[in-house]
Protein backbone atom coordinates (compact mmCIF):
# COMPACT_ATOMS: atom_id res chain seq x y z
CA UNK A 1 0.00 0.00 0.00
CA UNK A 2 2.68 2.51 1.03
CA UNK A 3 4.55 2.01 -2.27
CA UNK A 4 1.37 2.72 -4.38
CA UNK A 5 0.27 5.44 -1.90
CA UNK A 6 3.95 7.20 -2.61
CA UNK A 7 3.73 6.51 -6.18
CA UNK A 8 0.05 8.10 -7.29
CA UNK A 9 1.01 11.14 -4.56
CA UNK A 10 4.06 11.46 -6.33
CA UNK A 11 2.08 12.01 -9.64
CA UNK A 12 -0.78 14.09 -8.08
CA UNK A 13 1.92 16.35 -6.46
CA UNK A 14 3.83 17.09 -9.74
CA UNK A 15 0.25 17.30 -11.73
CA UNK A 16 -1.61 19.57 -9.03
CA UNK A 17 -4.19 17.42 -8.90
CA UNK A 18 -5.71 15.48 -6.57
CA UNK A 19 -6.41 11.55 -5.71
CA UNK A 20 -9.84 9.55 -6.10
CA UNK A 21 -9.31 6.54 -3.98
CA UNK A 22 -11.45 3.63 -5.20
CA UNK A 23 -12.35 0.59 -2.96
CA UNK A 24 -15.22 -1.89 -3.79
CA UNK A 25 -17.20 -0.61 -1.27
CA UNK A 26 -17.16 2.51 0.88
CA UNK A 27 -18.97 1.55 3.33
CA UNK A 28 -16.03 -1.51 4.14
CA UNK A 29 -12.96 1.09 3.27
CA UNK A 30 -11.69 0.69 7.13
CA UNK A 31 -11.23 -3.04 6.57
CA UNK A 32 -8.85 -2.31 3.88
CA UNK A 33 -5.27 -1.17 3.62
CA UNK A 34 -6.46 2.16 3.80
CA UNK A 35 -6.57 1.75 7.48
CA UNK A 36 -3.01 2.24 7.76
CA UNK A 37 -2.50 5.25 5.76
CA UNK A 38 -5.37 7.83 6.69
CA UNK A 39 -6.77 8.40 10.39
CA UNK A 40 -9.69 6.85 11.86
CA UNK A 41 -11.23 10.25 11.87
CA UNK A 42 -10.32 11.10 7.78
CA UNK A 43 -11.69 7.62 6.75
CA UNK A 44 -15.03 8.34 8.30
CA UNK A 45 -14.79 11.51 6.21
CA UNK A 46 -13.60 10.25 3.62
CA UNK A 47 -16.58 7.29 3.31
CA UNK A 48 -18.99 10.30 4.03
CA UNK A 49 -17.87 11.80 0.85
CA UNK A 50 -16.07 14.74 2.22
CA UNK A 51 -12.35 15.10 0.71
CA UNK A 52 -9.40 15.15 3.20
CA UNK A 53 -5.69 15.94 2.80
CA UNK A 54 -2.94 13.56 3.33
CA UNK A 55 0.48 16.06 3.26
CA UNK A 56 -0.09 18.13 0.40
CA UNK A 57 -2.56 15.87 -1.51
CA UNK A 58 -6.04 15.87 -1.52
CA UNK A 59 -8.26 12.89 -1.34
CA UNK A 60 -11.56 11.41 -1.88
CA UNK A 61 -12.87 7.87 -2.08
CA UNK A 62 -15.53 6.41 -4.22
CA UNK A 63 -17.09 3.04 -5.10
CA UNK A 64 -16.70 1.69 -8.42
CA UNK A 65 -20.89 1.94 -8.67
CA UNK A 66 -20.59 5.75 -6.76
CA UNK A 67 -21.16 8.76 -9.82
CA UNK A 68 -17.94 9.77 -10.53
CA UNK A 69 -18.53 13.64 -11.14
CA UNK A 70 -15.02 15.00 -11.14
CA UNK A 71 -14.62 17.16 -13.87
CA UNK A 72 -10.62 17.85 -13.34
CA UNK A 73 -7.63 15.83 -13.93
CA UNK A 74 -6.98 13.00 -11.25
CA UNK A 75 -4.97 10.40 -10.41
CA UNK A 76 -7.05 6.93 -9.66
CA UNK A 77 -5.57 4.76 -6.56
CA UNK A 78 -7.35 1.49 -6.78
CA UNK A 79 -7.25 -0.77 -3.46
CA UNK A 80 -8.59 -4.25 -4.05
CA UNK A 81 -11.00 -4.12 -6.86
CA UNK A 82 -12.88 -7.19 -8.45
CA UNK A 83 -12.28 -8.42 -11.72
CA UNK A 84 -15.85 -7.65 -12.14
CA UNK A 85 -15.59 -4.01 -11.12
CA UNK A 86 -12.19 -2.93 -13.45
CA UNK A 87 -14.56 -2.34 -16.62
CA UNK A 88 -16.28 0.48 -14.78
CA UNK A 89 -13.11 2.03 -13.42
CA UNK A 90 -11.51 1.92 -16.83
CA UNK A 91 -14.30 3.82 -17.67
CA UNK A 92 -13.96 7.02 -15.80
CA UNK A 93 -12.80 9.94 -17.64
CA UNK A 94 -10.01 12.76 -16.83
CA UNK A 95 -7.78 10.55 -15.34
CA UNK A 96 -4.08 11.25 -15.89
CA UNK A 97 -2.88 7.66 -14.22
CA UNK A 98 -4.34 4.79 -13.08
CA UNK A 99 -2.06 3.53 -9.97
CA UNK A 100 -3.50 -0.53 -8.85
CA UNK A 101 -3.52 -2.43 -6.05
CA UNK A 102 -5.45 -5.99 -7.02
CA UNK A 103 -6.68 -7.75 -4.40
CA UNK A 104 -5.95 -11.54 -6.23
CA UNK A 105 -3.41 -12.41 -8.70
CA UNK A 106 -6.90 -13.28 -11.40
CA UNK A 107 -7.29 -9.63 -11.02
CA UNK A 108 -3.80 -8.71 -11.71
CA UNK A 109 -4.30 -10.81 -14.90
CA UNK A 110 -7.76 -8.82 -15.71
CA UNK A 111 -5.97 -5.08 -15.42
CA UNK A 112 -2.91 -6.25 -17.35
CA UNK A 113 -5.02 -7.84 -20.24
CA UNK A 114 -7.70 -4.30 -20.57
CA UNK A 115 -4.10 -2.39 -20.57
CA UNK A 116 -2.19 -4.21 -22.90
Amino acid sequence: MLSSWRHASSIASDSKTLITIIVPAKRHASTTPLRYLVSESGLKKLIKGQSIHVGEVQIRLISPSSNNSHTHKQVLLVVSAREDQIPKIHKIQNVIARVVMPCLAQDEIAWKQLNG
